[in-house]
């Protein structure tokens, strides 16, 4: 089986992935699993657009501004990747770690759909009412739009 966990930096990522290690028994005492699993973070641009644009021209982009964003992003990106892998240490089987950058629910079920996941394991964290009014769930969006099961740890 082909399981992908989506992690996040919440408490709530933690608990998914040992749910995950209970429910799949991955902890084999050395023993190979029969599981495939990866682990994915989905970021947004961490760089505001304002960085690389002048909003009195346009938003024209200032090529010479580029190299400094890029270099910013990829010590961003470096630097949750270090952090999602001492999460998905969690799991036995050195599972694959992927970044990517974009929509949060939208890059996950596009991740689901590349690598022909069976099962995706998400976490979620309890939301007042207020804050559901202005932040959408990705779990809530996951359980819609992913193209396997889906198995939302609380």
């Amino acid at each position: 089986m082909k399981i992908l966990i989506a992690l996040d930096d919440t408490e709530s990522s933690h608990d998914a992935v040992a749910f995950t290690n209970e429910l799949f028994d991955l902890k084999q005492r050395g023993q190979a699993t029969t599981h495939e699993v990866m682990v994915l973070h989905v970021t947004r641009s961490v760089l505001p657009f304002a960085f690389v644009a002048d909003p009195f021209t346009g938003g024209i982009v200032y090529p010479s501004a580029l190299p400094a964003v890029m270099e910013a992003q990829a010590e961003a990106d470096e630097k949750e990747k270090t952090e999602i892998k001492a999460t998905a240490g969690e799991l036995d089987g050195r599972p694959k770690v992927i970044v990517e950058h974009g929509d949060i629910g939208r890059t996950i079920c596009e991740v689901v759909e590349a690598n022909d996941i069976d099962l995706l394991v998400v976490g979620t964290r309890d939301h007042g009412a207020w804050s559901k009014l202005w932040h959408r769930s990705v779990s809530e969006y996951v359980v819609r739009h992913a193209g396997c099961a889906v198995l939302v740890v609380r």
